[in-house]
Protein backbone atom coordinates (compact mmCIF):
# COMPACT_ATOMS: atom_id res chain seq x y z
CA UNK A 1 0.00 0.00 0.00
CA UNK A 2 1.33 3.61 -1.08
CA UNK A 3 -0.93 5.24 2.35
CA UNK A 4 1.64 6.11 4.49
CA UNK A 5 1.17 4.70 8.48
CA UNK A 6 2.68 6.87 11.13
CA UNK A 7 5.19 5.48 13.11
CA UNK A 8 5.86 5.91 16.75
CA UNK A 9 8.89 8.19 16.54
CA UNK A 10 6.48 10.92 14.34
CA UNK A 11 3.27 10.70 16.52
CA UNK A 12 1.26 11.84 17.27
CA UNK A 13 1.22 13.96 13.50
CA UNK A 14 -1.52 16.38 13.02
CA UNK A 15 -5.02 14.36 14.33
CA UNK A 16 -3.24 11.26 13.58
CA UNK A 17 -2.01 8.39 16.20
CA UNK A 18 0.46 5.73 16.42
CA UNK A 19 -0.28 3.51 13.65
CA UNK A 20 -3.14 5.36 11.81
CA UNK A 21 -3.15 5.55 7.87
CA UNK A 22 -3.24 8.78 6.54
CA UNK A 23 -5.95 8.86 3.88
CA UNK A 24 -5.47 12.66 3.19
CA UNK A 25 -3.15 13.27 -0.06
CA UNK A 26 -2.37 16.04 1.19
CA UNK A 27 -1.24 15.61 4.66
CA UNK A 28 -0.25 12.07 3.32
CA UNK A 29 2.47 13.63 1.26
CA UNK A 30 3.52 16.21 3.74
CA UNK A 31 4.16 13.36 6.18
CA UNK A 32 6.61 11.30 3.85
CA UNK A 33 8.54 15.06 2.57
CA UNK A 34 9.13 15.39 6.31
CA UNK A 35 9.87 12.70 7.41
CA UNK A 36 11.05 10.15 4.47
CA UNK A 37 12.72 12.84 2.15
CA UNK A 38 15.12 10.20 0.38
CA UNK A 39 12.14 8.57 -1.27
CA UNK A 40 11.55 11.31 -3.56
CA UNK A 41 14.99 12.30 -4.61
CA UNK A 42 13.84 14.85 -6.57
CA UNK A 43 12.94 16.85 -2.94
CA UNK A 44 15.14 15.57 -1.19
CA UNK A 45 18.52 17.25 -3.32
CA UNK A 46 16.53 20.71 -2.92
CA UNK A 47 17.98 23.29 -1.00
CA UNK A 48 16.60 23.47 2.68
CA UNK A 49 14.73 26.56 2.31
CA UNK A 50 13.21 25.31 -1.21
CA UNK A 51 12.14 21.99 0.50
CA UNK A 52 10.09 24.23 3.25
CA UNK A 53 8.10 26.47 0.37
CA UNK A 54 7.26 22.59 -1.48
CA UNK A 55 6.09 21.37 2.22
CA UNK A 56 4.16 24.54 2.51
CA UNK A 57 1.84 23.99 -0.50
CA UNK A 58 0.72 20.28 1.62
CA UNK A 59 -0.47 22.97 4.21
CA UNK A 60 -4.29 22.10 5.34
CA UNK A 61 -5.56 25.80 5.00
CA UNK A 62 -9.10 25.66 5.30
CA UNK A 63 -9.29 28.26 2.71
CA UNK A 64 -11.97 28.70 0.21
CA UNK A 65 -10.84 30.82 -2.71
CA UNK A 66 -13.88 31.18 -4.50
CA UNK A 67 -15.32 32.96 -1.42
CA UNK A 68 -12.82 35.25 -1.73
CA UNK A 69 -13.04 35.69 -5.58
CA UNK A 70 -16.83 36.23 -4.93
CA UNK A 71 -16.66 38.70 -1.28
CA UNK A 72 -18.89 35.47 -0.22
CA UNK A 73 -18.16 36.22 3.08
CA UNK A 74 -16.61 37.76 6.05
CA UNK A 75 -12.90 38.16 6.20
CA UNK A 76 -12.80 35.77 9.37
CA UNK A 77 -14.64 33.41 7.47
CA UNK A 78 -12.40 33.82 4.32
CA UNK A 79 -9.17 34.10 5.14
CA UNK A 80 -8.58 33.92 9.24
CA UNK A 81 -7.41 30.01 8.82
CA UNK A 82 -5.14 31.37 5.49
CA UNK A 83 -3.48 34.03 7.95
CA UNK A 84 -2.57 31.78 10.82
CA UNK A 85 -0.56 29.35 8.67
CA UNK A 86 1.08 32.52 6.72
CA UNK A 87 2.58 33.26 10.25
CA UNK A 88 6.21 33.73 9.50
CA UNK A 89 5.65 32.39 5.85
CA UNK A 90 6.99 34.42 2.96
CA UNK A 91 5.57 35.86 -0.13
CA UNK A 92 6.87 32.95 -2.04
CA UNK A 93 5.57 30.36 -0.25
CA UNK A 94 2.08 31.57 -1.35
CA UNK A 95 3.14 32.84 -4.66
CA UNK A 96 4.28 28.29 -5.19
CA UNK A 97 1.20 27.65 -3.51
CA UNK A 98 -0.72 29.18 -6.08
CA UNK A 99 1.60 27.44 -9.10
CA UNK A 100 0.64 24.64 -6.89
CA UNK A 101 -2.91 24.95 -6.69
CA UNK A 102 -3.35 26.00 -10.69
CA UNK A 103 -1.41 22.47 -11.82
CA UNK A 104 -3.70 20.58 -9.41
CA UNK A 105 -6.76 22.04 -10.87
CA UNK A 106 -5.59 21.29 -14.48
CA UNK A 107 -5.05 17.59 -13.47
CA UNK A 108 -8.66 17.09 -11.64
CA UNK A 109 -10.23 15.38 -14.43
CA UNK A 110 -8.06 12.90 -16.19
CA UNK A 111 -7.54 13.07 -19.39
CA UNK A 112 -4.19 11.84 -20.70
CA UNK A 113 -4.68 12.21 -24.34
CA UNK A 114 -6.49 15.97 -24.37
CA UNK A 115 -4.43 17.33 -21.79
CA UNK A 116 -6.00 19.76 -19.53
CA UNK A 117 -9.50 20.04 -20.27
CA UNK A 118 -10.20 20.97 -16.87
CA UNK A 119 -8.51 24.34 -17.12
CA UNK A 120 -8.51 24.70 -21.18
CA UNK A 121 -12.32 23.60 -21.80
CA UNK A 122 -14.61 22.94 -18.67
CA UNK A 123 -13.36 26.17 -16.51
CA UNK A 124 -14.78 29.50 -17.27
CA UNK A 125 -12.26 31.84 -18.41
CA UNK A 126 -13.83 34.29 -16.14
CA UNK A 127 -13.70 32.99 -12.99
CA UNK A 128 -9.89 31.15 -13.62
CA UNK A 129 -8.77 34.95 -14.53
CA UNK A 130 -10.48 36.18 -11.42
CA UNK A 131 -8.90 33.73 -9.48
CA UNK A 132 -5.71 34.75 -10.91
CA UNK A 133 -5.78 38.02 -10.33
CA UNK A 134 -7.30 38.14 -6.98
CA UNK A 135 -3.52 36.20 -5.81
CA UNK A 136 -1.67 39.62 -5.58
CA UNK A 137 -4.27 40.61 -2.65
CA UNK A 138 -3.77 37.54 -1.06
CA UNK A 139 -0.12 37.81 -0.45
CA UNK A 140 -0.70 40.87 0.99
CA UNK A 141 -1.67 38.97 3.85
CA UNK A 142 1.98 38.78 5.06
CA UNK A 143 1.97 42.42 5.83
CA UNK A 144 -1.54 42.82 6.56
CA UNK A 145 -5.13 41.98 8.08
CA UNK A 146 -7.63 39.86 6.67
CA UNK A 147 -9.83 43.18 6.66
CA UNK A 148 -7.54 45.41 5.15
CA UNK A 149 -6.90 43.06 2.52
CA UNK A 150 -10.45 42.25 1.59
CA UNK A 151 -11.81 45.91 1.68
CA UNK A 152 -8.63 46.82 -1.31
CA UNK A 153 -9.40 43.59 -2.68
CA UNK A 154 -13.75 45.02 -2.78
CA UNK A 155 -12.26 48.75 -3.70
CA UNK A 156 -10.56 47.01 -6.72
CA UNK A 157 -13.09 44.96 -8.04
CA UNK A 158 -15.85 47.72 -7.85
CA UNK A 159 -13.63 49.98 -9.92
CA UNK A 160 -12.33 47.27 -12.28
CA UNK A 161 -16.25 46.71 -13.00
CA UNK A 162 -17.34 50.55 -12.95
CA UNK A 163 -13.85 52.34 -14.19
CA UNK A 164 -15.89 55.87 -15.32
CA UNK A 165 -17.61 55.93 -11.17
CA UNK A 166 -16.35 56.81 -8.03
CA UNK A 167 -16.00 54.12 -5.15
CA UNK A 168 -19.23 53.86 -2.68
CA UNK A 169 -19.37 55.94 0.06
CA UNK A 170 -21.36 56.14 3.44
CA UNK A 171 -22.81 53.46 5.79
CA UNK A 172 -23.52 51.52 2.55
CA UNK A 173 -20.32 51.16 0.85
CA UNK A 174 -18.90 47.72 1.83
CA UNK A 175 -22.34 46.32 0.79
CA UNK A 176 -22.10 47.77 -2.58
CA UNK A 177 -19.04 46.56 -3.38
CA UNK A 178 -19.80 43.04 -2.09
CA UNK A 179 -22.84 42.93 -4.59
CA UNK A 180 -21.24 44.15 -7.29
CA UNK A 181 -18.52 41.56 -6.90
CA UNK A 182 -20.79 38.92 -6.10
CA UNK A 183 -23.00 40.02 -8.90
CA UNK A 184 -20.73 39.33 -11.23
CA UNK A 185 -22.18 40.54 -14.82
CA UNK A 186 -25.53 41.71 -12.84
CA UNK A 187 -23.54 43.56 -10.90
CA UNK A 188 -25.95 47.05 -11.88
CA UNK A 189 -28.82 44.83 -11.79
CA UNK A 190 -28.01 44.09 -7.92
CA UNK A 191 -27.40 47.87 -6.98
CA UNK A 192 -30.21 49.25 -8.83
CA UNK A 193 -32.44 46.73 -6.65
CA UNK A 194 -30.14 47.83 -3.34
CA UNK A 195 -31.29 51.38 -4.00
CA UNK A 196 -35.28 50.90 -4.14
CA UNK A 197 -35.12 48.28 -1.36
CA UNK A 198 -37.01 49.98 1.93
CA UNK A 199 -34.75 51.78 3.84
CA UNK A 200 -35.18 49.51 6.92
CA UNK A 201 -34.20 46.82 4.44
CA UNK A 202 -31.07 48.66 3.17
CA UNK A 203 -29.83 49.28 6.37
CA UNK A 204 -30.08 46.20 7.60
CA UNK A 205 -28.10 44.73 4.66
CA UNK A 206 -25.50 47.51 4.80
CA UNK A 207 -24.60 46.43 8.33
CA UNK A 208 -24.69 43.00 8.11
CA UNK A 209 -22.53 42.93 4.53
CA UNK A 210 -20.25 45.04 6.98
CA UNK A 211 -19.68 42.47 10.09
CA UNK A 212 -16.20 41.27 9.97
CA UNK A 213 -16.37 37.91 11.88
CA UNK A 214 -12.91 39.42 13.63
CA UNK A 215 -12.50 41.04 16.92
CA UNK A 216 -11.26 44.41 17.03
CA UNK A 217 -10.92 44.74 13.41
CA UNK A 218 -13.32 46.44 10.93
CA UNK A 219 -14.38 48.26 7.75
CA UNK A 220 -12.65 51.51 7.15
CA UNK A 221 -15.68 52.39 4.91
CA UNK A 222 -18.03 51.43 7.48
CA UNK A 223 -17.24 50.28 10.94
CA UNK A 224 -19.53 47.84 12.06
CA UNK A 225 -18.37 46.09 15.26
CA UNK A 226 -20.67 42.89 16.82
CA UNK A 227 -21.99 39.85 15.87
CA UNK A 228 -22.61 37.32 14.78
CA UNK A 229 -21.70 37.37 11.35
CA UNK A 230 -22.74 35.35 8.47
CA UNK A 231 -21.68 33.89 5.31
CA UNK A 232 -24.59 33.11 3.07
CA UNK A 233 -23.70 30.33 1.44
CA UNK A 234 -24.03 30.39 -2.51
CA UNK A 235 -24.96 33.95 -2.36
CA UNK A 236 -22.83 35.14 -5.44
CA UNK A 237 -24.51 32.18 -7.32
CA UNK A 238 -28.06 33.10 -6.77
CA UNK A 239 -27.13 36.98 -7.70
CA UNK A 240 -25.50 35.96 -11.09
CA UNK A 241 -28.61 33.52 -12.07
CA UNK A 242 -30.68 37.17 -11.90
CA UNK A 243 -30.94 38.50 -15.49
CA UNK A 244 -33.95 41.30 -15.26
CA UNK A 245 -34.66 43.77 -12.54
CA UNK A 246 -37.70 42.29 -11.53
CA UNK A 247 -35.83 38.88 -11.17
CA UNK A 248 -33.34 41.19 -9.12
CA UNK A 249 -35.92 42.90 -7.08
CA UNK A 250 -37.46 39.45 -5.87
Amino acid sequence: SLIPTVSAAHAPYHAYDVGDQIYDHDLALAYVLEHYPHLIPSFAILPEDMQDVVLFTQTKMCFNHGWFVQAEGTPGAMLSSLKQVMHGASAANLAFYFLHWVTDLSGAEGSPLAGSEKLTVKFPPMVLMALLWSIQFLQRLTEQTETEVVEQYLEARFQQSFPHEALPEGGSAIARMRLAVMAQRSASLALDAFATMPTAVRCFLAREMALTGIDGQTFRAKPVVGGPAFLVYYGPALLQRCGSPAEMEM
